[in-house]
């Protein structure tokens, strides 16, 4: 299993959750995408979990597990709040 982000603390908390769930070490290939050759060695595992940036740089070979940093619910309410700075007068004819 590979493990790929920009973000150290991505790297520092897969590496403790999985080896919660019971995935022994020396199985976790982890990558830190801010370094040359980063990429090295990933299409030979199963899969990456990544974060969606890094997810968009893996080479098309490698299965992507991106996991989400920021929740649905929060990206909508993100958006919503866009709108409504883009678009202040829409509030005042709703």
């Amino acid at each position: 299993m590979g493990i790929a982000s920009r973000w150290p603390g991505f790297l520092k908390r897969a590496r403790t959750m999985l080896a919660a769930v019971g995935f022994h070490p020396e199985t976790l290939l982890f990558r830190d995408a801010r370094k040359l050759n980063w990429h090295r060695g990933l299409n030979q595992t199963v899969a990456v979990v990544c974060d969606a940036l890094t997810q968009s740089a893996l080479p098309t070979t490698c299965r992507a597990i991106p996991f989400p940093l920021i929740s649905k619910s929060s990206i909508a309410e993100l958006r919503r709040s866009i709108e409504r700075i883009q678009n202040p007068l829409s509030l005042v004819h709703s």
